[in-house]
C-alpha cells in the first residue's frame, strides 16, 4: 500500500512457499515474502547496507539479511526485538 492506496507488485503465484521475491512498482523495490500462505510486504533493501531482503534466509517470521546477517521480522504485529549473544 503506498498513500493509501495498493500497488500492483507481482503475480501471487510467483512467490513459492516459504521463498521470496524481489519486486518493483514506481521506483520503490519490495520484498514479497511467501510464509504459510500468507503474503508479507517490506522494503528489499536492509537498513545497514546493501544487501537485498528478498535473498535473505527467512525462519518463522524473520529474515536474516544475506550481507550483514541482522535479523528483522516482515509481520506488522509482531513488535519485539531479538537479543543477541554477548561477545
Amino acid at each position: 500500500m503506498k498513500g493509501g492506496k495498493l500497488i500492483p507488485l507481482c503475480d501471487l503465484s510467483s512467490v513459492a512457499p516459504g521463498c521470496a521475491l524481489r519486486a518493483e512498482n514506481e521506483g520503490c523495490v519490495y520484498a514479497v515474502f511467501n510464509v504459510d500462505g500468507k503474503l508479507y510486504v517490506t522494503q528489499d533493501e536492509c537498513t545497514h547496507g546493501p544487501g537485498a531482503l528478498s535473498e535473505g534466509y527467512i525462519l518463522d517470521d524473520e529474515v536474516e539479511c544475506p550481507f550483514h546477517r541482522g535479523v528483522f521480522t516482515y509481520r506488522p504485529a509482531a513488535r519485539r526485538a531479538r537479543r543477541l549473544p554477548s561477545r
